[in-house]
């Protein structure tokens, strides 16, 4: 009997989720929401909140579950890089985890900013891109630094030169 009810659960759980699922896919973020919520199934109601932008949800969750981040910030940062606010984006891609997709997207826009003569723009994106490499170096000795670290510091440097030049 204990049985029975237990693969009934299981089963109502398998109903609610594909119901939940549906739901997302619909674009019925309050019906989804709710079936989410029976089931205690944060994740799928995380997203939910993602696939809708619907990001004041889906922090609210992430503050009480930061574990579930990872699931929010990068497609928040790149809904705030498809709006034009890079410096946002920047920082959601470090708080993702993925400093390199900040730092290819900084690269792209210096580039673009270079080739439509926008040297002022060149300028802060070359200091953006100098004030990354040294903050990963900071702290350490020149004395003491690793191949990869010379080159990163050759990097910062080249970086800092443009920057004033193109300022």
């Amino acid at each position: 009997d204990a049985l029975a009810k237990l693969l009934a659960s299981a089963g109502d759980a398998e109903a609610l989720r594909a119901c939940a699922g549906h739901f997302a896919r619909w674009g019925d973020v309050a019906r989804a929401r709710e079936e989410y919520g029976k089931l205690g199934d944060h994740v799928g109601l995380l997203d939910v909140f993602v696939q809708c932008e619907q990001w004041d949800d889906a922090f609210a969750i992430c503050r009480a579950k930061p574990a579930r981040e990872d699931r929010v910030y990068l497609p928040y940062a790149a809904w705030l890089a498809d709006r034009d606010r890079f410096d946002e984006a920047r920082g959601a891609y470090q708080r993702a985890g993925k400093a390199e997709l900040s730092r290819r997207m900084l690269e792209q826009l210096t580039r673009n900013a270079v080739l439509e003569r926008r040297f002022r723009d060149a300028g802060y994106c070359y200091w953006l891109l100098a004030d990354e490499i040294a903050s990963g170096l900071k702290g350490k000795k020149r004395d003491s630094l690793s191949a990869a670290e010379r080159d990163d510091l050759a990097r910062f440097e080249e970086h800092k030169d443009r920057a004033e030049m193109y300022y």
